[in-house]
């Protein structure tokens, strides 16, 4: 038996993000400072919480059979300016920055409890080893929240200046937007023939989305597919695999029309090939994949589903250590992800907005020679360009940043300790890193000096 208990605040003052919004623009402007603020002054804050305790356990039933049990329960809470300041930057101010914008005083609470029995046994038919898997879940998660929309703000994007925080609208009352309950029956077995050099593994899922307050409730038997098969060694592994799942559908948050408004459950298919090779220390992936789920548009400052959104790519992934004093981490992706089964055919084989095509984070960790327990490491970030509307009109720009850090293993008295110096955004680059919906970015985030410490028990 054994349990993970965990507890997490944060408290931002006197500041709330920037995310603009973008309406009617042919081009993407230039960005601003990520440490500023569209609006900021002592009436402005945020608070949040998450807190969760989770009790597992397993006990051996005879020769090859387990049977194993997991209870969770975690909290969310917030309340403040939590999701940030939205100003309306017009085209006609492209070069002054002058923006109106919108905060939202929020406070909402969140529930999820989740359980899951299961048996795992090992067995063989023949030449044919078994691992067999039974498992039942239950998820529910439920809350809700309430926003006041601040009066209209006027400032800056480049030059924002302190504000008196303007008067809310009514008082808003409590809404809850979720209570939905998610149960699984599942089996699975994974086949080991050729003495492990080939493994196949099938599997089925009998689901179930019940989400009350839309009255939605949607059951689907999803299956698993996976093949694992080893030809030269226990260095180079090919894979494939197929799964479908069914999810809850998404709940409309402000500020669109129809906030509040949730969709029905939905069904994801994802594939995926590839190999996997070990060199010496060093491990590497590469792998084609396609995953393909319901796609939101914005229609009418509204927020609904039309046709599919399919994503295609490739991924490379790399871990572990090149020589003795250098480790590697990270990997690149290249994404096609395309708008299909549109409505009427509108924006058909158009990219869909906010998926760059490319990525790539690769960070190494360099240890010191001749300084017992001191390391230095760097990591670059990269993501692509992506559109910035779904009828790929206007596209977010590229942006490259770079992350520097320092770690020291050492002991106080006979406690080990490990100490850690970092700087992200290294060269403070102002940029966009991001979209929150058609036209409305999210502003990266500034350069910032993190120092800490971790003690081992």
């Amino acid at each position: 038996m054994e349990a993970d208990a965990y507890s997490l605040r944060n408290k931002v003052r006197k500041g709330s993000p920037m995310q603009p919004i973008l309406t009617g623009w042919t081009t993407v402007p230039k960005a601003p400072d990520g440490s500023t603020n569209f609006f900021y002054g002592e009436g402005v804050y945020s608070n949040t919480q998450t807190q969760g305790l989770i009790v597992r356990g397993q006990a051996r039933l005879s020769a090859g059979w387990t049977a194993f049990a997991s209870a969770g329960k975690a909290q969310h809470a917030y309340d403040g300016f939590i999701f940030g300041t939205r100003p309306v930057w017009a085209p006609a101010n492209a070069a002054t920055g002058n923006a109106t914008g919108t905060a939202y005083n929020s406070w909402g609470e969140y529930d999820t409890t989740t359980a899951e029995l299961g048996l795992r046994g090992q067995f063989s038919t023949g030449a044919v080893a078994h691992k067999l898997t039974l498992a039942a879940n239950v998820r529910n998660y439920e809350g809700g929240s309430r926003a006041n929309g601040t009066a209209a703000i006027n400032s800056n994007i480049y030059n924002p200046r302190p504000i008196t925080m303007p008067a809310g609208g009514a008082a808003s009352t409590y809404n809850k937007l979720n209570d939905d309950v998610m149960t699984a029956l599942s089996v699975a077995d994974t086949l080991a023939f050729a003495d492990d050099t080939l493994q196949l593994t099938l599997g089925l899922r009998a689901q179930q989305v019940h989400q009350k307050l839309s009255k939605y409730k949607e059951s689907a038997v999803t299956p698993l597919v996976g093949v694992v098969a080893k030809p030269w060694g226990e260095n180079v592994s090919l894979y494939g695999n197929y799964v479908e799942g069914l999810s809850a559908g998404t709940t409309v948050k402000a500020p669109y029309a129809n906030e509040g408004e949730t969709f029905k459950p939905y069904k994801s298919k994802q594939m995926e090939v590839g190999v996997k090779w070990v060199s010496g220390s060093l491990t590497q992936t590469v792998s084609l994949f396609q995953i393909s789920k319901p796609a939101l548009i914005e229609a009418g400052n509204r927020q609904v589903l039309d046709g599919e959104q399919r994503n295609r790519g490739v991924e490379w992934n790399l871990f572990g250590q090149l020589t003795p004093a250098l480790t590697l981490l990270g990997g690149a992706a290249y994404t096609e992800a395309e708008q299909t089964k549109t409505a009427k055919g509108v924006n058909q084989g158009r990219a869909q907005f906010g998926v760059p095509k490319l990525t790539l984070n690769l960070g190494a960790d360099w240890a010191v020679p001749g300084v017992q327990g001191l390391s230095v490491n760097g990591r670059v970030n990269h993501t692509g360009a992506q559109w910035l509307t779904g009828d790929n009109s206007v596209k977010l720009p590229a942006w490259t940043t770079v992350d520097v850090g320092a770690r020291y293993a050492t002991r106080w008295g006979a406690q080990p300790v490990v100490l850690r110096a970092t700087v992200t955004n290294l060269g403070n680059r102002a940029y966009f890193d991001s979209i929150w919906g058609a036209g409305r970015v999210n502003v990266g985030a500034p350069r910032a000096v993190r120092l800490s410490a971790s003690f081992d028990f």
